[in-house]
């Protein structure tokens, strides 16, 4: 087995062990607290109903799948994967570490972890454009990573209010929500626009929508304007994958 090989390999562990650390974590004997409990402590405009986290479930298995993928004799000589692996394995590994800073009640720690998973995220996903013409099928190796980069981006302004009130300040202001939600549904844009990518967007639709249903009895105006951003990415998702087809055809995935 060749070097990059073998990094395939250890990228296909990397995503297994993490998610197995994911349900797992509670029950090993490290003192660990429920990350959903500690969320609740810190209240903040950015605390999601409890729904929106089922979404880790399509992250995690969009990831292994690819990971398989990338294993499979058809993709030996797709050097791609080889390029993909090392941050491939990198993202797996910081995010098992967010799970022990936040749940040690380091939401500041854990908020730089996500940070430089945000990081490592975006660079999957600079890395799978630029060499995208390798494979059949470049949008379906690019819908786990924009997937990914779009979570992280609404948990990222998540745990960044949840450190704000740990040291003391306050996460209930809604003009400052309704801003950092702009800043997502930008970005969201900026990544369809640049990577003819719908997923982004998808997901943050997702999250709008979540954090309005969990925000319509704290601040109105909030929920109001995340459902406003729900619409407005949802149909621009849509808007994109409707492009794709237009264009390419459903993209189908040819193993051998």
């Amino acid at each position: 087995m060749s070097h990059f090989q073998s990094l395939r390999g250890l990228a296909l562990i990397s995503v297994i062990a993490n998610v197995a650390f994911n349900a797992l974590y509670e029950h090993l004997g490290l003192g660990l607290e429920n990350i959903r409990t500690l969320s609740d402590r810190y209240h903040t405009l950015f605390t999601p109903a409890p729904f929106a986290f089922a979404i880790w479930g399509a992250i995690y298995l969009s990831l292994t799948a690819y990971a398989i993928f990338a294993l499979l004799p058809s993709q030996r000589e797709i050097t791609l994967h080889d390029r993909l692996a090392p941050p491939f394995i990198l993202a797996n590994v910081l995010g098992s570490a967010w799970i022990v800073t936040f749940t040690t009640d380091h939401p500041a720690l854990a908020a730089l972890v996500l940070a430089a998973n945000l990081v490592v995220a975006m660079a999957l996903v600079r890395r799978c454009a630029i060499g995208g013409g390798e494979v059949p099928s470049p949008h379906l190796v690019l819908a786990p990573f924009t997937m990914l980069l779009g979570w992280l981006s609404v948990a990222m302004i998540a745990n960044a209010s949840e450190a704000i009130v740990a040291h003391g300040g306050s996460a209930y202001d809604t003009p400052w929500a309704i801003v950092m939600l702009t800043v997502a549904l930008v970005l969201g844009l900026l990544v369809a626009l640049r990577f003819a990518d719908g997923v982004y967007l998808a997901v943050l639709c997702w999250a709008s929508i979540a954090l309005a249903i969990g925000q319509a009895d704290t601040s109105h105006g909030f929920a109001g304007f995340a459902i406003g951003v729900a619409v407005v990415s949802g149909l621009a998702s849509l808007a994109v994958i409707a492009l794709l087809i237009a264009r390419f055809g459903v993209p189908r995935v040819r193993p051998h």
